[in-house]
């Protein structure tokens, strides 16, 4: 007997539910015991996997206030994006 791990009998259910055919003829084409094929269907029915990919949340603070000092000249600058913050002191160089 093959082992699977949870995921591989997740992704056989899966084809199983797709496929159309009669659970009998599904495990017989591939080469499955049927008692089997029901135990396990039966055991990952509410099975939950994780995903491969975790949801990644950027907190961006909106408010931002960059005070440059150039000899005796001071620039304020308020609520500006970094890509402009970026360019302004580029050309200030």
């Amino acid at each position: 007997m093959i082992r699977r791990s949870k995921v591989q009998w997740l992704d056989i259910i899966q084809e199983y539910k797709t496929s159309g055919l009669p659970q009998t003829e599904f495990c017989r084409s591939k080469g499955l015991d049927p008692k089997y094929f029901s135990k396990r269907k039966a055991e990952l029915k509410h099975a939950v996997v994780a995903a491969p990919f975790v949801a990644v949340r950027r907190e961006v603070s909106t408010a931002m206030t960059v005070r440059v000092l150039h000899q005796d000249t001071v620039v304020t600058v308020s609520d500006c994006s970094s890509v402009w913050l970026g360019q302004l002191l580029r050309e200030l160089a």
